[in-house]
């Protein structure tokens, strides 16, 4: 994570600056730059996004959207995983 907010700094897409309820950490925003650059992509992004879902009907892009926030929810937490693996308790089995 570091790397990539060092490379964002270096491009100009993001500003930090320390917080100032706590020294140990960062304030991080977006510029002005990088503001124009997701702007830029948004439509190439929109673009193959309906291009990969175009391969469902409606009632399956939103079960599949669904289903991905469950992943990503799950990903985010990370407290059922150990070292990325999972119980088989966990897991179902």
């Amino acid at each position: 994570m570091a790397d990539i907010v060092r490379r964002m700094l270096k491009k100009g897409i993001i500003q930090r600056k320390r917080d100032k309820d706590d020294a140990r950490a960062y304030e991080v925003t977006i510029t002005s730059e990088g503001t124009r650059l997701y702007n830029d992509v948004q439509p190439i992004v929109r673009r193959i996004e309906d291009k990969l879902l175009s391969a469902l009907n409606g009632k399956r892009v939103d079960e599949f959207l669904s289903h991905l926030g469950l992943i990503v929810s799950t990903a985010r937490t990370g407290d059922q995983a150990v070292n990325g693996q999972y119980s088989t308790a966990e897991a179902g089995t």
